[in-house]
């Protein structure tokens, strides 16, 4: 017999190599963006938690003063925390009524859900909008 013949094969082929890369290639196309689409929903719960936090704040401003007037965002954790992602203000605030903004910046500004909005009566808003369908999907 032939020596050659009944040597074993090692390692592996070109062939094998390139069918492993694109299996991979197949598989991370399909986990990158589901990523993406998890980190950018846990940023915008983070958002909407932090604009609790300052309305409720806010509500115990009332509470003392009796008016909104004059109240100022405090320094929360939650604006520290999420800082890179959202920028919190304060508008239309008056003696009953205030509105509080959470605005996407960096990556997180190619959310669909846009401008996170909650003012005194509790009314929650998304995307320039307070359309009861897409203030479900975004908080």
């Amino acid at each position: 017999m032939n020596s050659r013949i009944l040597k074993r094969q090692l390692g592996i082929t070109l062939v094998e190599l390139m069918i492993a890369v694109a299996i991979i290639g197949i598989l991370g196309a399909i986990a990158y963006p589901a990523y993406q689409a998890h980190v950018e929903r846990s940023n915008r719960t983070a958002a909407s938690g932090c604009l609790y936090e300052l309305s409720h704040f806010l509500e115990r401003h009332y509470t003392t003063n009796m008016t909104y007037a004059g109240a100022v965002l405090p320094n929360a954790q939650c604006r520290t925390d999420t800082a890179a992602r959202y920028t919190y203000t304060l508008t239309e605030l008056a003696a009953r009524t205030y509105r509080l903004s959470a605005i996407p910046q960096g990556p997180q500004s190619s959310d669909n859900c846009g401008t996170l909005t909650l003012n005194q009566a509790g009314q929650r808003g998304a995307a320039g909008g307070t359309d009861p369908t897409v203030v479900q999907q975004c908080w």
